[in-house]
């Protein structure tokens, strides 16, 4: 049986989207057991943290290039690489690219805890260890294979399929009991051996492997047959132009896939560049609006402060402030300009230096002025430091475009040159006999091979079949422990009844006349439309709040399929989504509930502007004024902790405080 994760401990460092409290630098944060709510408003990151949990486990690799849980019917033997665009999902959240920013994460398996710390600029693995001794080789190889032995899973692909589909569950994606071929994957990971999982997985892919080599053979065989009956009507044979043709012909398909694969290379570079560039263009507009507002302010905050001041006088200490240039001599004095400001700021006259106890022609607010001017100071710092960013990443992109636009040029003009040279040859090769004996050859050779990949396709499938029936028989063993929960906890998060039922289906390995039964669990539900209940076969045959809840039903009957003690981490985002208020009560007794079993952990994030599950995760209202403390020791507040967007400047009251005090309340 597969272990599952239970997170303790993570923390983010360097990265401007988590300042911390009053710019700690980050956040630190233990996960206990029980409820931790993750707490915000739209904008302040709870996806991105999130994220940050699933990445530090994941690393650079997915199931899929962009980041997706997809699966298809045979699972890749290795993962994927994340594309450029995944890997930047992180630095392109902060001005200055997440250059210094790294994340760290424990997480206990049985009795053994892993920490793993990754740069979340580009998820480089900076150290990893487990029970306190640091692994020897510090590599994304050798930290997969921990992994697969910590989660006792026979490939780090299983590991990513538990994960997605079991541990974390963002919103807006049908999970595992709605995509069969990802379900009865996760079934093979979960409740088979991992030499057995790993077995049937490279079967699945040999199968899969011959029965696509033979459709691909059958599809060429056909106009080969025909291209021999044309040919067999030639004369002549032209051995040494034949041989030329031929090595052309290889040199022109190998200098072609080579050009394709720079094409695709330049279309990704300029989808960034253009990305970039107008990202770079409105750090340009916003440096500027910053500038020109720390120097309307000094402006204006000089005519308030000094309202005698003559006109000449306030424009020469404006240019000195601005500029740092003197308009009395010339000079470029940028101790000077210095100085002064450091002056106005205690609110000292800039002509005779006087202290703001002497001064009888001014108006008392230079210590609102300095903190108004050093906020626009720091906007002014802050869109400087983007625009710089931005424009070294712009220059960058720019060379290595113009690079591939180099290759791209020299590649197409060999290509031109072969093809010229191959409409030479063709127009003097005739069609001679050899060539008609050597087609013979092609096409039996052809059927020989076609013969031998049905052959081998056939074998395995045999082969495949005997460690299938093992899956069914695990299936069928812990079909009872799946149905209980599903049930119970169903129960607690519908409105509706609904059951788990075990079926069987088609796996759609192979596109030829063999079968591959596999298990595979639907929901029966009842509805108000119609009596008794109904098959739902897909996310389309219930609501978007039904689709999530039941395959979280799943998802719960999983664990305890798969530990013993039920004990492992669900990582949920916004389980208040398309929720009315009596369901938010409902779910959240039934999360909470999870949460109290053992050691359970549930990591849930919930927005304030719809903050009515808050209170029911934590278990309802609150009793005492212990328990609400012991709910603010839980909480990741963002409001405290994130970088302040518009919506937290302009809330002058604090009262999303006040809403998020008030939901931990229950009231």
């Amino acid at each position: 049986m597969a272990t599952l994760p239970l997170l303790t401990a993570f923390d983010i460092k360097g990265f401007d989207l988590f300042p911390g409290i009053e710019g700690s630098g980050g956040i630190d944060r233990s996960v206990a057991s029980g409820v931790t709510l993750i707490a915000g408003i739209n904008g302040l990151g709870k996806t991105t943290l999130l994220m940050t949990l699933l990445r530090l486990l994941t690393g650079p690799h997915d199931l899929t290039s962009a980041g997706r849980p997809d699966v298809g019917s045979t699972l890749p033997e290795k993962p994927a690489a994340l594309s450029r665009d995944a890997l930047r999902f992180f630095a392109q959240r902060v001005a200055d690219d997440a250059k210094d920013a790294t994340a760290a994460l424990k997480v206990r398996f049985g009795t053994h805890e892993l920490f793993v710390k990754r740069r979340l600029q580009n998820l480089q693995l900076l150290e990893a260890a487990v029970d306190g001794l640091p692994l020897p080789i510090v590599d994304e190889a050798h930290y997969q294979s921990i992994m697969c032995e910590l989660m006792d899973l026979s490939s780090f692909v299983d590991v990513l399929l538990v994960l997605h589909h079991t541990i974390f569950f963002p919103e807006g994606r049908p999970g595992a009991l709605w995509d069969r071929n990802a379900q009865r994957q996760l079934l093979r990971a979960i409740l088979l051996p991992p030499p057995l999982a790993a077995k049937i997985s490279e079967l699945e892919r040999q199968v899969g492997s011959a029965d696509s080599a033979a459709r691909n053979l059958n599809a060429v065989l056909g106009p080969q047959r025909r291209r021999l009956e044309e040919a067999k009507a030639a004369q002549a044979a032209a051995p040494a132009i034949r041989a030329t043709v031929k090595s052309k012909q290889a040199l022109l398909a190998a200098a072609e896939a080579r050009r394709s694969v720079l094409d695709e290379r330049r279309e990704a570079v300029q989808a960034e560049r253009r990305a970039v560039q107008l990202d770079y263009e409105r750090a340009k507009i916003e440096r500027e609006e910053s500038a020109r507002a720390v120097e309307r302010l000094k402006y204006e905050s000089l005519s308030r402060v000094f309202p005698k001041l003559e006109d000449a006088a306030l424009l020469t200490i404006l240019t000195l402030l601005a500029k740092g240039d003197c308009l009395v001599c010339g000079a470029h004095a940028e101790a000077a300009r210095q100085h002064m400001e450091a002056e106005l700021a205690g609110g000292i006259c800039p002509v005779c230096h006087s202290p703001p106890a002497e001064q009888a022609n001014v108006v008392a607010a230079h210590e609102v002025e300095a903190s108004r001017l050093e906020r626009l100071q720091h906007r002014a710092q802050q869109a400087i430091a983007e625009e710089a960013s931005l424009s070294s990443r712009f220059t960058a992109l720019n060379a290595e475009y113009d690079d591939v636009l180099a290759q791209i040029k020299a590649m197409s003009s060999e290509i031109s040159d072969l093809e010229a040279e191959l409409r030479t040859l063709d127009a003097k090769l005739p069609r001679p006999t050899k060539e008609i004996q050597a087609l013979e050859m092609q096409v039996q050779s052809m059927e020989e091979t076609l013969a031998g990949h049905k052959a081998r396709r056939a074998e395995r499938a045999g082969e495949l079949r005997e460690a299938l029936q093992l899956v069914q028989d695990a299936a069928v063993e812990k079909t009872g422990v799946l149905e209980d929960a599903f049930a119970r906890y169903a129960h607690s998060l519908l409105s509706e009844e609904a059951v788990l039922v075990r079926d069987n289906i088609d796996a759609g390995i192979a596109q030829a006349e063999e079968q591959f039964e596999v298990p595979s669990f639907y929901a029966d539900m009842t509805s108000a439309g119609r009596p008794g209940m109904s098959r739902r076969r897909s996310p389309n045959d219930v609501s978007e709040s039904q689709r999530e809840l039941i395959d979280l039903a799943f998802r719960f009957a999983l664990i305890e399929a798969a530990e013993a003690t039920g004990a492992s981490t669900l990582v949920m985002e916004t389980p208040e989504a398309s929720l009315d208020e009596l369901a938010m009560e409902r779910v959240g007794r039934a999360l909470y509930e999870f949460a109290s079993v053992g050691a359970n952990r549930l990591v849930a994030t919930s927005n304030l502007t719809n903050a009515g599950m808050i209170a029911w995760l934590f278990g309802g209202p609150i009793k005492d004024r212990a328990e609400l403390v012991d709910r603010y020791d839980r909480t990741v507040n963002l409001l405290t902790l994130s970088a302040k967007n518009r919506a937290l400047l302009d809330d002058v009251g604090g009262r999303y405080l006040a809403l998020l005090d008030k939901a931990l309340k229950g009231a």
